[in-house]
C-alpha cells in the first residue's frame, strides 16, 4: 500500500511542476503557438502521421522549456551573483529551447509549405 501512495504523491508533485511552469512568460508563448498551430492543423485536415510529427515537436520544446526554466531555478538558488560557470548552463539550457523551436519550425514547414504554398505555384 506504501507504494501506490509513494507513486500518488510522485504525480501531485509532477503536476504541481506542470503547474509552476505555466507560470513561465514563455512557456505562455510556446503554448499560444501550440494552440494556433493545433487550429491549423485542424482545418489542413492532418493525417495521423502529421499530427503524430506536430505534436512531437510541441512536447519537445515544452520538454525543452521546462528543463530550462529548472536549470535556471537551481542556478539561481544556488547563487544569484554572477558566476561564469551558472551563466553557461543558463545560455545552454536557452539555446537548447531555440534549437528545439528550430526543430518545431522546420516540422511545421515540412507539414504545411505543401499544403498552402507549394500548391499556389
Amino acid at each position: 500500500m506504501a507504494y501506490i501512495q509513494e507513486r500518488k504523491q510522485a504525480f501531485k508533485y509532477a503536476f504541481k511542476g506542470l503547474q509552476l511552469l505555466k507560470k513561465e512568460a514563455h512557456f505562455k508563448i510556446h503554448f499560444f503557438i501550440a494552440i494556433v498551430i493545433s487550429i491549423i492543423g485542424y482545418f489542413a485536415q492532418l493525417d495521423p502521421t502529421q499530427w503524430a510529427l506536430q505534436f512531437s515537436a510541441i512536447f519537445f520544446v515544452f520538454i525543452c522549456e521546462g528543463i530550462n526554466t529548472s536549470i535556471e531555478a537551481l542556478s539561481d538558488a544556488i547563487t544569484t551573483e554572477y558566476n561564469f560557470k551558472i551563466k553557461i548552463a543558463k545560455d545552454i539550457a536557452a539555446g537548447v529551447v531555440l534549437l528545439a523551436s528550430f526543430y518545431a519550425i522546420l516540422i511545421a514547414g515540412f507539414i504545411y509549405l505543401p499544403k498552402f504554398v507549394i500548391q499556389f505555384f
